[in-house]
């Protein structure tokens, strides 16, 4: 009998093909990571399209994967409300919404007339523009690591606030916008079909239902010392009884697990996207730091590989042939310009005003600007909501998915240069204390500041690697 067996057995050739995958996903997510100072999401899209139906096709399990990666949704969006800060808008809320509102307006209207000189139908070219305007909240990837957007710059903690509070109120605003959308007949050919106003308008005014009812609810934590009420169930960490605490920050983490599920589930039955009410749950238990911290602790793992495989299977499996044809190349280039100047010059002069007499004020105005144009995560699950719901054909999926990779890799380039020009200069203000104490700085870095005034901390370079508390 012969020793020699076929290698590699042919049960563990799926096991092997998820590892190439996956391994393809993190090489080229890291990468992109370095080069661009932004996200890893671009390399894991392109790691699905390499090894997915578009070009060699050898991913196992492709369904599975999906629905897998639909999870994602619920994480990502519930992270993101989560980690929203509302006295950014409390201080600086006026600007904020000025920022928002320019930056929406702006982008939407110019994408608009790009995908319609480009001949997309008029709902179509909407629906990308909603996409292209959505931005990053509450976390952002720059500087070759993920810190909160209320420490972008480390700088300037007014820049800071404008930023935060300008993308909470973008992701508020576009999220009832996407909803007043998708309550439009996607073969509608009326451009403002009259005969559906009430259709439109009840998903909207739910759609705003949710949002104020988290905001007041977020208020309760805030006012009413709730966080400190739920702080108080745990016992000491240095309780000899970690397992208890243990136990209890894990029923904290699935009840509030329950609740974004309870309230996706009470979206869609009055007919808002589900996505609405899982950011609006997120939205709710953000006044609390314990619950920040529960959720980090225990889902840290969970969220890096449910994003991973959103991206690479979730987005990178579905995109079109015609994605990679040179005519929708330069259309995409061209809509991603369009959205990219409609979001920065909205941002930018939102922010001109209030940023107009700090120090270094063209590079801190050029950050709001740069940040509002910031494709985050938002605008691929936009992307999939829309693509699901058939308002997108695969000419305006391939199109607007170039936009959002190349706004994926601008955008977080241009933060990233203003942030150094920041850097260059002396920023031990009266902010830095609260600055550096989100950070978790590497041993044997000296991070005392020297100079008038005494001293102060500053995060490390963005070169240093550096991570949230």
């Amino acid at each position: 009998m012969s020793l020699v067996t076929e290698w590699p057995p042919e049960a563990l050739m799926p096991v092997l093909k998820l590892a190439m995958l996956f391994g393809l996903a993190q090489a080229q997510g890291l990468v992109l990571h370095f080069l661009c100072a932004g996200p890893t999401l671009v390399g894991e899209i392109l790691a699905g399209v390499l090894l997915g139906p578009m070009m060699f096709d050898i991913a196992p399990m492709r369904s599975e994967l999906e629905t897998v990666g639909q999870l994602a949704l619920l994480v990502v969006l519930f992270e993101r409300g989560l980690y929203t800060n509302f006295s950014s808008i409390a201080q600086c809320g006026a600007f904020g919404a000025l920022m928002a509102i320019l930056s929406i307006s702006l982008s939407m209207t110019l994408v608009t007339t790009a995908m319609r000189v480009n001949g997309f139908p008029f709902i179509e070219s909407i629906c990308t523009g909603c996409i292209l305007s959505a931005t990053v909240v509450g976390l952002v990837d720059i500087g070759w690591s993920r810190r909160q957007v209320n420490v972008i710059n480390p700088c300037s903690s007014l820049t800071s606030k404008m930023i935060e509070s300008g993308t909470t109120i973008n992701t508020m605003l576009i999220l009832t916008v996407m909803t007043i959308l998708q309550s439009i007949d996607p073969e509608s050919k009326s451009y403002y079909p009259v005969s559906q106003w009430w259709v439109v308008c009840q998903p909207m005014l739910f759609s705003l239902t949710f949002i104020v009812g988290g905001i007041f609810v977020r208020m309760l934590f805030s006012f009413f010392c709730l966080k400190e009420v739920m702080g108080s169930f745990f016992p000491p960490k240095n309780d000899p009884s970690r397992e208890l605490y243990n136990a209890m920050e894990f029923a904290q983490v699935t009840f509030m697990t329950a609740f974004a599920l309870a309230l996706a589930v009470t979206a869609e039955i009055v007919k808002v996207p589900a996505i609405v009410g899982i950011f609006v749950a997120g939205m709710c238990f953000g006044g609390s730091e314990t619950c920040r911290q529960s959720w980090t602790r225990n889902t840290c793992n969970l969220t890096h590989w449910l994003s991973r495989i959103f991206f690479t299977c979730s987005i990178g499996f579905i995109l079109p042939q015609s994605m990679i044809t040179k005519k929708a190349v330069l259309d995409g280039w061209e809509v991603a310009s369009a959205a990219f100047f409609g979001s920065f010059i909205g941002g930018a002069v939102g922010g001109l005003p209030l940023l107009i007499k700090e120090k270094k004020a063209v590079s801190n105005i050029m950050l709001c600007g740069s940040a509002m144009a910031y494709s985050g995560e938002l605008g691929f699950i936009f992307l999939l909501q829309f693509w699901n719901a058939g308002y997108l054909s695969d000419k305006g999926v391939g199109v607007t998915l170039w936009g959002l990779l190349l706004g994926a890799v601008i955008a977080p380039a241009v933060c990233q240069v203003c942030v150094f020009v920041q850097l260059d200069s002396d920023c031990h203000d009266e902010t830095s204390e609260v600055v550096g104490a989100k950070y978790e700085l590497p041993d044997g870095f000296d991070c005392v500041v020297a100079g008038e005034g005494g001293g102060g901390r500053r995060p490390p370079p963005p070169s240093l690697p550096c991570c949230l508390n």
